[in-house]
Formats: C-alpha cells, sequence, structure tokens
C-alpha cells in the first residue's frame, strides 16, 4: 500500500512539478517581456527627451542669436546718430573759429541770406557786435544783393559770430550758426536736441 500512495503521488508529483515548470517558464517569459518593454520604454523616453532638449536648445540658441542681432543693430544705430551729432558739433565749432579769424566769411553769410530773402525797401541784418566792422565794410555790396533796398545793421551779443538774421517786411532768414548747423543736422537726420 505504501507503494501504491508513493506510485499515485508519483504521478501527481510529476504534474505538479511540470505544473510548476511551467508557471516558471511563463513567469521567466512574462518577465523578459517585461524587461524588454521597460528598456523599449526607456529608450524611447531617452529620444524623445534627447530630441525635445535637441530641438529647446536650437530654439533658444536661435532666439539669442535674433536677440544679439537687434541688440547690435541698435548699438550700430545709437553709435551712427551719436557719430553724426559729434560731426555736426565739430562742424558747427569749426565754422564759428573760421568766422572768428576770418570775418569775411560773416560778408558772405549775409550776403547768401540776403538772396534767399524777399526784399521789399528796407533791410535789417542783425549779427554779433564783432561781425558789425566787416559788414560795415560792405554795405554797398549787400545794399546791390538786396536790390537797391535801404540796408541797416542791428547787433545783438546772442548770436554766434558768422551768422545773421535778415528781416525785411516780408519776414525773415535765419541764417545764424545754430541754424545753418541745424539744417545740416537735418539732412542727415540727426538734430541738435537728440531727437
Amino acid at each position: 500500500m505504501a507503494t501504491e500512495k508513493k506510485d499515485s503521488a508519483s504521478p501527481k508529483l510529476a504534474a505538479a512539478l511540470s505544473e510548476a515548470q511551467s508557471i516558471l517558464e511563463a513567469a521567466e517569459k512574462r518577465a523578459q517581456m517585461l524587461t524588454a518593454d521597460a528598456e523599449r520604454t526607456f529608450s524611447e523616453a531617452y529620444d524623445k527627451g534627447y530630441s525635445e532638449g535637441l530641438k529647446q536648445g536650437r530654439d533658444d540658441a536661435v532666439e539669442q542669436a535674433v536677440r544679439l542681432i537687434e541688440d547690435s543693430t541698435r548699438v550700430h544705430d545709437v553709435l551712427a546718430e551719436e557719430a553724426a551729432r559729434l560731426a555736426i558739433a565739430i562742424a558747427g565749432s569749426v565754422v564759428g573759429e573760421h568766422v572768428a579769424v576770418q570775418p569775411e566769411a560773416a560778408k558772405r553769410i549775409a550776403a547768401a541770406a540776403l538772396q534767399e530773402a524777399v526784399v521789399g525797401d528796407s533791410v535789417v541784418i542783425v549779427v554779433h557786435p564783432l561781425d558789425e566792422p566787416a559788414l560795415g565794410e560792405a554795405a554797398d555790396q549787400l545794399r546791390r544783393v538786396a536790390g537797391g533796398a535801404r540796408v541797416k545793421i542791428e547787433t545783438d551779443e546772442k548770436f554766434t559770430r558768422g551768422g545773421c538774421i535778415v528781416r525785411t517786411e516780408f519776414g525773415e532768414v535765419d541764417a545764424t550758426i545754430e541754424a545753418l548747423v541745424e539744417s545740416i543736422g537735418e539732412r542727415i537726420g540727426v538734430h541738435r536736441n537728440g531727437r
């Protein structure tokens, strides 16, 4: 009977062992599949993260490059404007020094302003007091330029040497050094007041 139990237990044991072996093999296959899925998911996530990070890095680099270009353009514009302002200031200074050394420049500027003016019977030319003698010497020439009108020279210490204002009954022509320099600045797009 003991042998009979042993014999009947043996097939049961063998079946249980076989079933256990099948369960182990199935569990091993499942573990391998889960491991492969996990590796694939990790690899896909890594690749996706790398691609997104690379794209974000490129986007950031392009954005930064655009900002640098815009900044350098602004700096260039500011420097160009400052250089033009400096050139205008230097031109004004040079003209002032030229007039101080060569008073006949005041005569030429006054004659040019008279040519621009609409002249009637009389003309008043307002100049710096130090320019009055040079214009007084050129009174006949200025009268001819004014078409024979009566020319009166007045002085104003507020004026920079060399420039003048020509006043007639029809209006005035501003030929002050400041106005001439401002005119040059307007031609190149720069104003003395910085705008």
